[in-house]
């Protein structure tokens, strides 16, 4: 398979003993995934290939001594998403998952990470299997680098680590297989947000603009966010924020939001906050005070 990779797309075109799952390579066209690159399938020079759109991203090799240890575990959840979502698919294979670090992307604008789906048929399959099962593993031991306070993480690390260790290749192959079973079983996911039974302890707000960068870290029961230096987090970048803005209440793990009667208003995901009800805060969502938009972070 040759691959090549553009500012805004990345291209797959098979070698001259390879072919694609047309079948396959239908419905990941059709696919509707947060966690899977838009394909598309062109010829040139009377040769098929797969596009996949990559504009606005960056490779997760290029980006990963930067990326945040937040941003990691959305690397490490979404791999378990994306497996699960092939799992699932009659007509993928766990091998179609590109594992290479150069073809997994960030989009920074949304904090989500996309994974290509490459439905190539094998010439050797069992091969293809067992080489993918050695690059999961190296690619969690990769992603999990920075990840602490995790129990989750820590868990599977240790299976990681167990199976690394077996001398003989078939037996890893067959234990990461075990492996990813538990795993596409452990977590549920809705189509925008991942969600584990978990209650969240901390909150991370991120904002970032040409003007800088800074991060509000969450981790007491009532967070209340204004100018004044009375507040728990002082954001005094912009007069539109008025001195007790709003406050972030930590109820049973799970996050709410209330405007405190600012000037300019609370905004989530577009939508104006209450001075009066509380309103639910999700991962990953937008909160934006007055004129300055943070990103929503979970820590569990």
């Amino acid at each position: 398979m040759v691959t090549e990779q553009f500012q805004s797309h990345i291209a797959y075109t098979p070698d001259s003993d390879e072919k694609y799952s047309l079948l396959a390579v239908k419905t990941l066209i059709e696919a509707n995934e947060d966690v899977l690159l838009k394909a598309r399938m062109i010829t040139r020079n009377g040769k098929d290939r797969i596009v996949y759109i990559v504009d606005g991203m960056g490779s997760y090799l290029a980006l990963k001594k930067d990326i945040s240890n937040y941003m990691r575990k959305e690397v490490f959840e979404s791999l378990i998403h994306v497996i699960s979502i092939v799992k699932r698919s009659p007509f993928w294979d766990l091998e179609y998952i590109d594992l290479s670090k150069e073809h997994i992307y960030l989009d920074q604008n949304t904090d989500t990470v996309k994974f290509a789906v490459v439905p190539r048929v094998f010439n050797d399959v069992n091969t293809a299997k067992i080489e993918w099962t050695e690059l999961l593993l190296a690619l969690f031991f990769d992603v999990s680098k920075g990840i602490i306070d995790d129990p989750d993480v820590s868990r599977i690390m240790t299976e990681c680590v167990r199976i690394s260790e077996m001398s003989e290749v078939l037996d890893r192959y067959r234990e990461t297989q075990k492996l990813i079973e538990r795993l596409a079983d452990s977590y549920t996911y809705t189509r925008d947000k991942r969600t584990t039974n978990k209650n969240v302890q901390n909150v991370v707000l991120e904002y970032s603009s040409n003007g800088g960068h800074f991060t509000f870290v969450d981790t007491i029961d009532d967070f209340v966010i204004g100018k004044d230096n009375s507040c728990d987090g002082i954001v005094n970048i912009s007069q539109a924020i008025s001195r007790r803005h709003c406050i972030l209440e930590k109820r049973d793990g799970q996050i709410k939001l209330k405007d405190l009667g600012s000037t300019n208003g609370t905004w989530l995901n577009g939508e104006r906050v209450s001075t009066d009800d509380y309103q639910d805060v999700n991962d990953n969502d937008t909160l934006k005070i007055a004129d300055i938009a943070f990103t929503v972070h979970f820590e569990y």
